[in-house]
């Protein structure tokens, strides 16, 4: 299973977290940095797309570092918005994430294998 990777950005001078996707091969990324490089396409939450006024078709430049990425806005799952950038990998060239990677904390919880037992 492909978890997205939570990153921080920079659009309109304010800061967002950004949900990476689009990413390429059989195998998954095993670390941070190669999960960031791979990624193809950024969604932004709904509400972050309502504060600053980010239309569907809009031009819309992602700041990510030193890196500034040119974007489409699209529509995607329940109003939130997919940030398609003109290059294909846009942070392949990137070298470290440690300032920009959001840490998720795991969805799952433990106490599912415990009801599994209990059947």
């Amino acid at each position: 299973m492909i978890e997205m990777c939570r990153v921080r950005a920079k659009i309109k001078r304010s800061e967002v977290i950004l949900n990476t996707i689009g990413y390429r091969g059989s195998r998954e990324a095993r670390t941070p940095l190669a999960d960031v490089r791979q990624a193809r396409a950024f969604i932004m939450r709904k509400e972050d797309a309502r504060r600053l006024g980010i239309r569907t078709g809009s031009k819309v430049t992602v700041k990510i570092g030193r890196a500034r990425i040119p974007t489409e806005a699209k529509n995607w799952s329940r109003g939130s918005k997919l940030l398609l950038p003109e290059e294909q990998y846009p942070l392949r060239d990137i070298k470290s994430v440690r300032n920009y990677v959001v840490e998720v904390p795991s969805s799952r919880s433990r106490s599912r294998s415990r009801k599994r037992g209990r059947r």
